[in-house]
């Protein structure tokens, strides 16, 4: 009986210990991320605002579902991963075809804002997000990834992006 306890209370410490280390941990992660691409601005804004046609070039994204507009101007939708993972999405602000902020939210959630800006060659696409992890324990694994594993998904994105509008 005693050994029970004493497993018991060694689980409870360990739990313990890896949730304190987790709330010790930055609740919020930011993370900019800049890229020339050779298409008009109009062409990769095309991309970014027809959220049900991104499954096609997203290699991440099973499929979107759009949900009912939290309110005029706006816009809500489920994002279905491959992995089996949902994201909720919605438009903040849009100002075709230069800026665009979403909320987003799963098991993570935060603001990205995209800004696009003409240039000689193309189009400058600027994204800046926050991300805020909810759960102690998550921030616990996430100390243990590299800052690569960590910013994999946005430079995803972006590259995916940037692959798709210079299609020719």
């Amino acid at each position: 009986m005693q050994w029970l306890f004493r497993l018991l209370l060694a689980l409870v410490v360990t739990v313990s210990a890896i949730t304190l280390a987790g709330v010790a941990q930055p609740r919020y992660h930011n993370r900019s991320v800049d890229t020339d691409i050779h298409a008009t601005r109009g062409a990769v804004w095309k991309l970014l605002a027809d959220f049900t046609a991104q499954p096609a070039w997203r290699k991440e994204l099973a499929q979107v579902a759009m949900q009912p507009a939290p309110g005029p101007d706006m816009q809500k939708w489920a994002e279905f991963g491959k992995d089996g993972g949902t994201v909720m999405v919605q438009t903040i602000s849009s100002q075709a075809p230069q800026m665009l902020e979403l909320q987003f939210y799963g098991n993570l959630s935060g603001l990205r804002r995209i800004t696009l800006t003409e240039t000689a060659n193309g189009t400058h696409l600027r994204m800046d997000e926050q991300v805020e992890i909810h759960n102690p324990l998550l921030r616990v694994v996430r100390m243990f990834s590299t800052e690569q594993e960590r910013n994999r998904a946005l430079d995803d994105y972006v590259a995916q992006l940037k692959n798709q509008a210079e299609k020719k």
